[in-house]
């Protein structure tokens, strides 16, 4: 019988969710494409809010890895949601500008960049954001802010390397 899966959470605070639904598409891609051996069966899941898949790294019948892209595509989804399902070791992206309910652009993303390094670590959370002038006193080293639109090979190869180097 097979284990339960090791779950691992890519958390996603963009308000325009429709413009980076490529990403756990292009990661999965990533893995078919490198590590087919990993893919036990097609298990590629798209939902409004998340985007989840399972490999399998050390054969099918080790523990599987449950990987789930969650959108959060409102400061009010993103307040209720992240704290509940976050853990250490999740990775996480922010956009800085968001629409406000008056359709104003306004740096919603300052403060849940915050609380999202506050739960998954400094090293996990980066911005991802095509206003870095609107950056207040907390600007993260320029290590931790992509600019958009973001380049798919560095988006990819970030997460790999947060989600299975850095386990916690």
């Amino acid at each position: 019988m097979t284990p339960a899966p090791f779950v691992r959470r890519v958390h996603h605070f963009d308000d325009e969710p429709e413009l980076i639904r490529w990403i756990p598409n292009t990661l999965y891609r990533r893995y078919r494409r490198h590590h087919r051996d990993w893919i036990v069966a097609p298990n590629f899941e798209e939902r409004d809010d998340r985007t989840t898949f399972t490999l399998h790294p050390h054969g099918p019948e080790t523990q599987p890895w449950k990987i789930e892209y969650r959108f959060y595509s409102t400061t009010k989804d993103f307040d209720e949601h992240f704290e509940e399902q976050s853990q250490r070791g999740d990775f996480a992206l922010m956009d800085l500008m968001v629409f406000n309910a008056e359709r104003q652009m306004v740096p919603e993303g300052q403060s849940r960049f915050e609380k999202a390094r506050a739960a998954l670590g400094k090293e996990r959370v980066y911005f991802l954001t095509a206003y870095p002038l609107e950056l207040k006193q907390a600007t993260p080293d320029e290590a931790y802010l992509i600019f958009k639109p973001p380049n798919a090979q560095r988006i990819v190869d970030l997460i790999i390397d947060n989600l299975y180097f850095k386990q916690s």
